[in-house]
């Protein structure tokens, strides 16, 4: 099972609560059949390239994941 770590279902992306979606997908990190993918960060950023904004949120996920259970997604945003 993959979930989004910014939550973007699908859809035009739009700024969302990256921190409150973390809170509801790191705890499934616990699980050892679940990854996280780490995409969209410009379209979930407020801020421009690098979208430090976004760093906590990423380093959270890794952490709880691991390398091991991060996927890497590119997009067009």
């Amino acid at each position: 099972v993959a979930v989004a770590a910014t939550g973007r279902s699908g859809g035009r992306a739009s700024y969302s609560n990256p921190g409150r979606i973390a809170r509801a997908v790191l705890p499934l990190a616990r699980l050892p059949n679940v990854a996280v993918k780490v995409s969209s960060l410009p379209a979930h950023s407020s801020e421009a390239f690098p979208w430090r904004d976004m760093h906590p949120h990423v380093h959270r996920a890794m952490q709880a994941f691991g390398a091991e259970r991060a996927l890497w997604a590119t997009d067009l945003t």
